[in-house]
């Protein structure tokens, strides 16, 4: 085998992973960070964009499930049953939007007896189930970010 061909190798698989930082779970080309502190969506969402994120957009049943199973594991003594992802109806009135931007483009797993206050969505741990919920209300949260591709460094001329 040559260097050559071993160095495209090394490139290729540095190309295709990637990681996340500070304990943060990588998921498709996404890191995940489980916050377990109690606050309101507003700070939630905050506390995210402090790390670089937002909290999470959810575009699939994959990534649904891959959440709540996360979270029962990280949010497993928590005394609230729900924990804030990014949807919500503040930044369009009467309107679902993500926090992140992207497209409010799946919601198969939504209950959606709503109330007046209900503008939030928190995600049910048991059952990875979305409820509308008062804003306000103190949860556990999903920050995403983009993952980061890790360092790599330029081969040496020559082997020098």
């Amino acid at each position: 085998m040559s260097f050559k061909f071993i160095f495209i190798i090394i490139a290729f698989i540095a190309a295709v992973s990637s990681q996340c930082l500070n304990n943060g779970i990588l998921w498709q080309s996404d890191c995940y960070y489980f916050q377990t502190s109690n606050i309101g969506f507003a700070n939630a969402e905050q506390a995210c964009n402090e790390i670089g994120g937002s909290l999470a957009s959810i575009h699939n049943s994959f990534t649904n499930a891959f959440v709540a199973q996360k979270a029962s594991l990280t949010f497993n003594n928590a005394t609230v049953t729900d924990f804030w992802i990014g949807g919500t109806t503040m930044l369009n009135i009467g309107h679902w939007s993500w926090t992140d931007g992207t497209k409010f483009d799946f919601n198969e797993l939504w209950d959606h007896r709503m109330s007046n206050d209900s503008i939030c969505i928190g995600m049910r741990m048991k059952d990875g189930v979305w409820n509308q919920q008062n804003c306000y209300q103190q949860r556990n949260f999903v920050c995403k970010l983009l993952s980061t591709p890790p360092t790599t460094t330029q081969p040496c001329k020559n082997g020098i």
